[in-house]
């Protein structure tokens, strides 16, 4: 949604900019992740989509579809895009305030939304998912969403095992060539084997497919497909 709102603004300055009369433009965001990737978008083309550690680029036709509002606009004016924490001023507590209202009173479909299997997550958590530090290891998982990252590498999203708590906690996410994303389906539990990149966390195999009620201690009411 970060990476959207910005989009939605340089848009916005391609429409607006010959009755806007400036010289420089900047944009607000309280997104890490778009702050960072701003500039770095611009050489990731260059090297087949993928990044200094070799894992392909999430939401590869969001920034594609940047750089080429980026280069439409050419200097006319000269954007910035400068970084705020949330919440730090009355403007943006409006807009976090906003954006909870919008989220749960929508009014249209977004058109743009790319489908993909999502569940609920075991255990609330307010933290986003990470990439997983991945060693080589085999691992318990819960799948709660799956979505294409590229063509052919799916973004799988999941909470890892506690024995100690019987239970999945913590949120992470790795990539998945086809052939296993298509097969870890929401709400199910798995062990699988991962990579050694902890910088491009992947599932290399599902090694065993788990009974959730074994693992947790309840009855399992079934994953929803």
């Amino acid at each position: 949604m970060e990476l959207r709102a910005c989009l939605f603004a340089h848009e916005w300055i391609l429409e607006e900019r010959d009755e806007l009369g400036v010289d420089h433009v900047q944009i607000v965001s309280d997104s890490k992740y778009v702050h960072e990737n701003y500039e770095r978008c611009l050489s990731w083309n260059q090297n087949d989509w993928l990044n200094m550690h070799e894992r392909e680029i999430l939401n590869v036709d969001l920034w594609k579809d940047l750089i080429r509002l980026r280069r439409k606009i050419r200097g006319r004016p000269r954007v910035d895009l400068v970084r705020v924490a949330r919440r730090s001023s009355e403007i943006t507590k409006n807009v976090d305030r906003d954006a909870k209202a919008a989220s749960r009173a929508p009014v249209y479909v977004d058109s743009g939304f790319q489908p993909g299997k999502v569940g609920r997550t075991r255990n609330s958590s307010k933290k986003a998912a990470t990439p997983y530090p991945a060693a080589g290891e085999k691992v318990i998982i819960y799948i709660y969403r799956t979505q294409v990252a590229q063509r052919g590498i799916q973004t799988i999203r999941f909470q890892t095992y506690s024995a100690e708590r019987r239970d999945f906690f913590d949120k992470f996410w790795a990539l998945a060539d086809d052939a296993i994303g298509n097969l870890l389906h929401r709400g199910n539990a798995f062990l699988v084997q991962m990579n050694e990149v902890p910088e491009n966390p992947r599932i290399v195999e599902i090694v065993e497919t788990l009974k959730r009620q074994d693992l947790i201690g309840i009855p399992d009411s079934g994953a929803e497909e």
